[in-house]
């Protein structure tokens, strides 16, 4: 009889999601990365993207202009990611006008703040011994991530990774999640 045997070699590399999906639930974390058979996508999964889309777009262009773009421009995302995803405008529409006070109150803030945008949807990655990687997809790569901003002030560094569903429950999970990509974002 053959037998295979998974090694946490063959699992890498590790991301906060991949951690969190073998503490939650090991028989979907054994389906999605050890056979990589993806679950299908729910409606409310594709929202939440599409939210995060329009979110990182508008303020990714916003701090390059540095001012907002204008809700013609949210419109403009949201088409793109509709048309990309195959999903109705309308399902995304009616987040706009939260999206829109979002983006300006964030934009006001970082003025206020004066922090430098370091990147936007930086990707980190490093090896078992911590020590930083040039390309994500490096065979080497232990931890990864995305971040959504770095910002930097007088030696401090702020990580923003934006949640679109957040529940009491989710709180303590954004946090470790955060702690995570600090490490990383001091790579």
């Amino acid at each position: 009889m053959k037998t295979n045997t998974i090694q946490l070699f063959h699992l890498r590399p590790w991301s906060y999601s991949k951690l969190r999906r073998v503490t939650t639930c090991e028989f979907a974390f054994f389906w999605q990365y050890v056979l990589n058979v993806k679950p299908p996508r729910s409606e409310a999964l594709v929202i939440g993207s599409g939210i995060h889309y329009i979110l990182e777009k508008a303020l990714d262009e916003s701090l390059l202009k540095g001012s907002f773009v204008g809700e013609r421009r949210l419109k403009e995302f949201l088409s793109e990611f509709c048309e990309r995803e195959k999903i109705k405008e309308e399902k995304l529409l009616k987040f706009v006008p939260n999206i829109s006070r979002f983006v300006k109150a964030h934009i006001r803030k970082l003025d206020k703040e004066s922090f430098e945008v370091i990147g936007t949807e930086k990707q980190f990655v490093v090896d078992e011994y911590f020590e930083p990687l040039k390309e994500f997809n490096d065979k080497r790569a232990f931890i990864r991530g995305k971040l959504d901003f770095i910002l930097f002030k007088n030696g401090t560094v702020k990580v923003v990774d934006h949640k679109t569903s957040i529940g009491i429950s989710n709180v303590e999970r954004a946090f470790t999640q955060l702690k995570i990509y600090a490490v990383l974002a001091m790579e």
